[in-house]
């Protein structure tokens, strides 16, 4: 297993039982890290323990790639990030976060060298999901490279409840799908995803680059679907599957630190 390097005041490193108490008081207790995740927070240490020894079991077989997000300083286990599962031979990535560690930039740069430690290993595709009203989730997924793939319903038994995933897969080589283009600097919006199929529409100029002024993310909300395409001011791009002609785009932007 090849070391993964985070330059940062967190590191990666395999779980411990040691490390119970941390988990259950940092997240695993908590309804808020929960809200998006499959499952339902824990009453006791005692259930983290419980879980935290079938981690250390299953840490053993070759498949299983799960890590503990620590504090370089005292060593505290902060979150959690791995393979939660395998679509045929490609690794899904899940990951946790402590509340109190939210919006400091931690996951995003810890889901890149992640990422890039699975491609290491040899696969050609990384997916990972996220529900697609957890805003903060989607960007950080989005800023660590992931193209949007599609939208899904899904079923979490554990809560008894149906929710909305948003797909997004990370590509080795040129089998990525192309981005869309946004032109910012005119009155004229384009959106292409082939040389054939252009959106047009015209934009109040002033307003949306006043706006976007020290923003990051941009998030085109479909009024007659309610379908949201996440993308980026920063590098220019819109990422998304094909957009049919529509009549009306509603421009939200999202000033936030992922």
């Amino acid at each position: 297993m090849g070391e993964i390097i985070i330059p940062d005041e967190v590191e990666l490193r395999k779980f411990k039982m040691s490390d119970a108490l941390n988990i259950f008081n940092n997240w695993m207790n908590d309804k808020d890290v929960s809200r998006f995740l499959t499952w339902i927070p824990h009453k006791s240490v005692e259930e983290t323990k419980e879980l935290l020894i079938s981690w250390l079991k299953k840490d053993k077989l070759p498949e299983t790639h799960r890590f503990a997000i620590a504090l370089r300083e005292n060593d505290e286990v902060i979150g959690s990030i791995d393979v939660c599962r395998y679509d045929g031979l490609c690794p899904q990535i899940g990951y946790e976060l402590s509340k109190k560690y939210w919006n400091k930039g931690y996951m995003s740069k810890i889901l890149v060298p992640f990422r890039d430690y699975l491609l290491s290993l040899g696969h050609k595709v990384i997916d990972i999901n996220a529900d697609e009203l957890n805003i903060g989730s989607n960007l950080v997924i989005i800023k660590s490279g992931f193209m949007f793939k599609e939208k899904k319903e899904a079923y979490f038994e554990t809560k008894n409840l149906n929710c909305v995933l948003n797909t997004y897969s990370f590509y080795l080589d040129n089998s990525m799908p192309k981005k869309f283009t946004v032109d910012l600097e005119n009155n004229d919006f384009n959106v292409s995803d082939s040389p054939n199929k252009t959106l047009n529409l015209k934009l109040d100029k002033a307003s949306c680059l006043g706006e976007a002024r020290n923003k990051d993310y941009l998030i085109l909300i479909k009024k007659d679907s309610n379908e949201k395409i996440f993308g980026s001011i920063k590098n220019i791009n819109i990422v998304g599957q094909s957009i049919d002609i529509v009549c009306d785009i509603l421009f939200k932007f999202v000033s936030r630190k992922a």
